[in-house]
């Protein structure tokens, strides 16, 4: 299930490129990908937590919900 997410999500993105030759759609899969990783890769270096946000909320839920 999460390999189809992923595909299919890939897919939504580079919808416009499949159009092109084989060489020019593999240049701007690279394109993408490389520019994927440096948003990532900066969102990193922002990140100042031991523990991401997502996963600190849900735990915030919880120890509120275990008070009562």
């Amino acid at each position: 299930m999460l390999v189809k997410n992923m595909s299919e999500a890939l897919n939504r993105v580079l919808h416009n490129t499949r159009t092109k030759p084989i060489i020019s759609m593999l240049e701007d899969i690279w394109v993408y990908m490389i520019t994927r990783w440096a948003k990532n890769r900066l969102k990193l270096h922002k990140f100042s937590r031991s523990i991401c946000p997502k996963i600190m909320s849900k735990r915030e839920k919880e120890s509120d919900l275990t008070k009562y």
